[in-house]
Formats: structure tokens, sequence, C-alpha cells
């Protein structure tokens, strides 16, 4: 009955994951000129990153794309570390 719990709020966890994901990548793809999903990576212990985006971003829309982070940011339980601004050689298609 345990593993049956525990699979099931993990389901359950997933699925909240999958929603916030998609509603936080569709308010920040408005903002940006270009997107790409990474890999997450490991969170601090009690931490779950559900997601890791790399934006290219024009200048005059990098506050645009600041003050959505910071709305993000404001909701409970959630934590948006904001770094760059970085070259855009991630965007850059390979040959």
């Amino acid at each position: 009955m345990r593993q049956k719990l525990e699979n099931l709020v993990k389901r359950e966890m997933e699925t909240k994951a999958d929603e916030y994901f998609k509603d936080f990548y569709g308010r920040i793809r408005r903002h940006v000129d270009d997107i790409r999903v990474e890999k997450t990576k490991k969170a601090e212990p009690g931490l779950q990153m559900i997601t890791n985006l790399s934006c290219l971003v024009y200048r005059d829309r990098y506050s645009e794309l600041g003050e959505e982070l910071d709305k993000i940011n404001r909701m409970a339980g959630f934590s948006i570390r904001f770094t760059g601004p970085w070259p855009p050689y991630s965007f850059v298609g390979g040959s």
C-alpha cells in the first residue's frame, strides 16, 4: 500500500510539474525571440527544478522578460534564477 501511495504521489507531482512547465514556457515564450529547453539540473535538497530554458532576447525586450520572470518568482513555492546576458552562440545553427 505504501508503494502504491508513493507511486500515486510521484505521478501527481509529475503531472503538476508538466502543467507548470507548459504554463511558464508559454508565458516566457511571448517575450523572447527564440527559446531552447535545456536539461534540468539537480536542485538543492527539498527543491525540484522543473525547467531550464535558454532564451534569446533582444536588448529592447530584456525588461519584458525580467518582469514576466519576476511574476513567476513571486508565486508561492517557486524560485527563478535569471542569469545573463550571455553570448548567443547556443542559438547558432550547426552544419
